[in-house]
């Protein structure tokens, strides 16, 4: 039995191909500045920027991943990292627990207020925070 869909106008249409056409040229505005930072980051750090042809003029090295690897301790980072993590996490997870028991649990004054507060530090991104 053979469904009855009502054929899309023709205004529909074309509002779904300009979208499509406004889509693509996003793609096309964040892509291109992608491909040119990975092809720059694979050229020779004696020419970075290029000469002539900027996309495919150039011998393809590792060697800028390799010195960027070797300039940094990155493995010190991650485990500063790890072990921030892990308290900042802790923390949260009692002090979040305790909160969370008193606001189910207890009726006091303020307690809209104070669960509202909270929300709204919820909301706040973190990177807002820390700059």
């Amino acid at each position: 039995m053979p469904s009855k869909v009502a054929p899309r106008s023709f205004g529909a249409r074309l509002g779904s191909v300009l979208l499509t056409i406004f889509t693509f040229v996003l793609v096309i505005l964040w892509a291109v500045p992608m491909a040119w930072a990975v092809v720059a980051s694979l050229r020779p750090p004696t020419d970075p920027l290029g000469r002539g042809d900027v996309w495919f003029a150039f011998p393809l090295t590792l060697e800028n991943y390799a010195r960027a690897l070797t300039l940094a301790p990155f493995g010190q980072y991650y485990v500063n990292t790890v072990v921030v993590i892990l308290m900042i996490l802790t923390v949260q997870m009692v002090t979040v627990t305790l909160a969370a028991f008193a606001f189910a649990h207890y009726d006091f004054r303020g307690k809209r207020v104070l669960f509202y507060l909270v929300l709204l530090q919820l909301m706040i991104p973190t990177t807002a925070l820390l700059s």
